[in-house]
């Protein structure tokens, strides 16, 4: 039927379907204003799953790269 469907990996913020420390450099450079974020890549950012995303996800994706915490997903 030709329907999309597109699936958020929260933490994944450049799409390649991991969770690494290039997207912990893409999360600090979205925070700096280096870079922007839309869609499916604005919405991975958010490992708080809150509205925005800010320090405390940065703080959460660090964390689960160190094995110190978990990003839910879902």
């Amino acid at each position: 039927n030709g329907t999309v469907h597109t699936i958020i990996v929260y933490g994944d913020l450049t799409g390649d379907g991991l969770v690494n420390s290039a997207d912990l450099l893409r999360m600090r450079q979205y925070l700096l204003g280096q870079v922007k974020l839309s869609g499916a890549n604005l919405e991975s950012a958010k490992t708080n799953h809150g509205s925005s995303v800010n320090s405390a996800d940065l703080l959460k994706l660090r964390q689960h790269l160190l094995g110190t915490s978990h990003i839910i997903q879902g």
